[in-house]
């Protein structure tokens, strides 16, 4: 794997983000196009192209291999498949599998169309999986395991602060407010809280009868027990929809690395990130300058940059390419962490 440590942020961080794109240094050229065919750099090979015009020049779709470019076949596998917008969205996901030589055989609106899915994947919450069609009593088990930490029906009892619960659970915020009305269900209770509390523990741990038993034996309060249980369903089809919701596009952005002197421009950074429902995921890698001649694949040249530890970032060319990196002064970020070019 070539990517940076994968790092999270809160969604409340991630909607606050602005990408401020600024194309700079070396001449413009228009990237390839996802849905015509690819422009040529190779006129600007004499002079070379930087990194941030060729991604910036349309839409395109972009591959990340672990092998260099000089070593690019139709066997070489994509670990990362990217279509990337100048505007700064991004829509990245695993290629599952594919090869160059597979995507080459396929037309370019077909694999934009993968990447949007393969993004679209990506982009689903890693906690609570399954939670949209689980069953009641399930949904309100994978609560208590997954986000609760098994604490609902301490909670129930009054064992528990909710504030505890929320605190120490890290909590993704676009649930905060639903989870929190979710708690406040069960302290509307005012009967005898002992039977509530056997109630949602049986539910917890897969008893799906226990709140019919709870009504059919006569249990004091069965049938407000039963109103808040239901209130709390409610809620959770609210959790549902929220996890269940479109993805948001995700982003790409550049950061420029210097040398030791600070002087001189050594990498660039290519960083983008996938917005979930519970975080963001932000994966980077470090470009360097390179230049060469495509790299036939079937009919297909691919040409692009080697990343740091092996690698590359690739996509379809005409003939030879040379990039080159941005001036120190090009407005670029300057030796910026992934997650610090989306803030």
């Amino acid at each position: 794997m070539k990517k940076q440590p994968t790092k999270l942020m809160s969604l409340g961080l991630a909607l606050t983000l602005a990408l401020g794109l600024t194309a700079c240094g070396g001449d413009t050229a228009e990237a390839p196009n996802a849905t015509h065919d690819p422009a040529s750099v190779t006129g600007q090979a004499a002079i070379g192209i930087t990194l941030s015009d060729w991604l910036g020049g349309g839409e395109a779709i972009w591959y990340i291999t672990e092998t260099p470019v000089s070593q690019l076949g139709k066997d070489t596998e994509v670990e990362t498949l990217l279509l990337l917008e100048p505007d700064g969205t991004a829509y990245a996901g695993s290629a599952d599998g594919l090869t160059l030589g597979d995507f080459a055989q396929m037309d370019e609106a077909d694999i934009a169309q993968l990447a949007r899915e393969a993004y679209a994947k990506e982009a689903r919450a890693k906690l609570l999986r399954g939670f949209a069609d689980a069953s009641d009593e399930d949904r309100m088990r994978m609560l208590d395991s997954e986000l609760f930490e098994y604490s609902l029906p301490g909670y129930v009892d009054g064992d528990i602060w909710a504030e505890e619960i929320l605190n120490s659970s890290g909590l993704p915020e676009a649930l905060d407010e639903p989870l929190r009305r979710y708690l406040e269900v069960f302290q509307s209770y005012t009967g005898d809280r002992q039977v509530l509390q056997e109630v949602i523990s049986g539910l917890c741990n897969g008893d799906s009868e226990a709140l019919s038993y709870a009504s059919e034996t006569g249990s004091e309060g069965g049938e407000a027990i039963t109103a808040v249980v239901e209130q709390a369903y409610a809620i959770q089809d609210e959790i549902a929809e929220v996890l269940s919701a479109e993805p948001q596009p995700g982003r790409w952005a550049l950061g420029l690395n210097t040398d030791q002197t600070g002087n001189s421009a050594e990498s660039v950074t290519f960083a983008w990130c996938v917005y979930r429902p519970d975080a963001t995921e932000i994966s980077s890698v470090t470009c360097y300058a390179s230049s060469g001649e495509g790299k036939s694949v079937y009919d297909v040249l691919y040409g692009g940059v080697d990343l740091n530890g092996g690698g590359a970032l690739v996509t379809r060319v005409d003939s030879s390419y040379n990039v080159v990196l941005e001036d120190t002064d090009s407005g670029l970020p300057l030796d910026a962490e992934p997650q610090e070019l989306f803030s």
